[in-house]
């Protein structure tokens, strides 16, 4: 049971609530289809019964009403492949979450603003009884939940509003082949190469460590990255031009400054922003629990950042969602046609907000062809050669030390320099 009158909440502090594994009575997009396609007509909320459902009992204490921060992030599915059923399983779960007063239909629950991974709003409850509840809308998998006690005027600081980058650990970690398919059979005797078809025809990859990689920002001020149209178009034809990064005063003024290259991907279908995150592989000493020689590294580097789902230990005052992922690339493969009818591309993080790239997307690996089976250190780091303006450059890294033998692949440990756990990340 969460209480506030058990554990009542002092400014600005976080109540986290760890959920239970859920289990949709719709596992895939056949049986549950999405919702939210264009031109359907939009699917019900699948209703509150055994495994799919929990409910959690909230009491507020006597007194005047309180008023709270409600967030909560869920493992979720990449809407581009909603429809293929291998990936629809243990990992990924598409969750709705609400509060209200006990036995309360769907109906009755107040629902948050929500994120691709996780919702937030603000409740104001007054002495009494409540329940979380959480409602598994298709797949399987955990969710948390935090509440922040709110109240009076939330000082976002002074100066410039810079942004913070942290990585959670890497995760996910696997020789696994994206959608189930071998890209080349011919590498491997007899078991997955880990890698893509684009991913062994564009880099020559020959056998890949996937891994999904998060990072957020815990700074007082936005991520606002802005690709003006002429450059972009510039890009999109190979060019060298920038992404402008747009700093924010806290008396509302605003400076720009060109930060890194602005490419375009075309397996994305969208524009990355140059070296934002990098990650490497270490020889590591299990022993004496040190890290050895560099032995691997990911060659990919550029990302299109947006807000995926809230940080369960964000300050009071989230704001909801503002980077959607469209400014990358409005309508995905037709970037052309954006450059006539759009002035800007732009991507970012809001303050409190993450964003994932899951471990079957184009790019998330690290060829360790030739690599023997051992322990290894695999890192990610965040803005790796500063070129992205942040309030601390020194929080940008997350690891894990891992096992190979063969195709399997053993997490031993992990690690964040983050100033958040390493479990308040998504699926960490």
């Amino acid at each position: 049971m969460l209480s506030l009158a058990d554990a009542p909440l002092p400014q600005g502090e976080v109540l986290v609530f760890q959920g239970g594994r859920l289990v949709a009575d719709c596992p895939d997009a056949d049986a549950c289809p999405d919702r939210s396609a264009p031109f359907w007509p939009e699917r019900a909320y699948a209703a509150c019964q055994e495994e799919n459902c929990e409910r959690t009992p909230l009491t507020v204490p006597d007194g005047p009403p309180v008023r709270l921060q409600f967030i909560a992030t869920w493992e979720v599915q990449d809407d581009d492949f909603r429809n293929a059923p291998e990936y629809i399983g243990a990992e990924h779960l598409a969750l709705e979450v609400g509060i209200g007063p006990p036995g309360a239909s769907r109906e009755d629950v107040t629902w948050a603003d929500r994120g691709k991974y996780g919702a937030v709003g603000s409740v104001e409850l007054a002495p009494g009884t409540y329940e979380l509840v959480a409602v598994a809308q298709y797949g399987e998998g955990s969710y948390q939940v935090s509440l922040v006690e709110l109240g009076g005027q939330q000082g976002l600081g002074t100066g410039e509003l810079l942004p913070d980058l942290v990585v959670g650990p890497p995760r996910q970690v696997r020789i696994e082949t994206p959608l189930g398919r071998e890209a080349n059979p011919a590498l491997t005797a007899g078991g997955s190469n880990g890698c893509g078809a684009d991913e062994v025809a564009d880099e020559e990859a020959r056998r890949c460590l996937r891994f999904a990689s998060d990072i957020g920002n815990v700074g007082h001020g936005i991520l606002e990255l802005i690709l003006p149209k002429q450059e972009a178009t510039l890009a999109r034809a190979g060019g060298s031009v920038d992404w402008v990064q747009r700093i924010h005063h806290a008396d509302g003024t605003v400076r720009e400054e060109e930060v890194s290259q602005a490419e375009y991907h075309p397996t994305h279908g969208h524009y990355h922003i140059a070296a934002f995150a990098h990650t490497y592989l270490y020889a590591y000493d299990q022993a004496t629990g040190t890290r050895g020689e560099l032995v691997a590294d990911g060659g990919k580097t550029g990302f299109c950042v947006v807000d995926g789902g809230p940080l369960t230990t964000a300050r009071p005052g989230l704001a909801g969602p503002v980077f959607d992922g469209r400014g990358c690339c409005y309508y995905a493969v037709f970037c052309e046609m954006d450059t006539v009818f759009v002035d800007d591309f732009y991507m970012g993080l809001s303050a409190g907000w993450f964003d994932i790239y899951p471990w079957w997307r184009s790019g998330q690996y690290v060829d360790i062809t030739g690599i023997p089976d051992g322990v290894y250190e695999l890192v990610t780091m965040a803005n790796p050669d500063l070129l992205v303006i942040e309030a601390e450059g020194e929080n940008n890294a997350g690891g894990v030390v891992l096992e190979l033998t063969g195709n399997a692949v053993e997490i031993l440990s992990g690690w964040t320099q983050a100033p958040v756990e390493a479990a308040r990340f998504h699926g960490s």
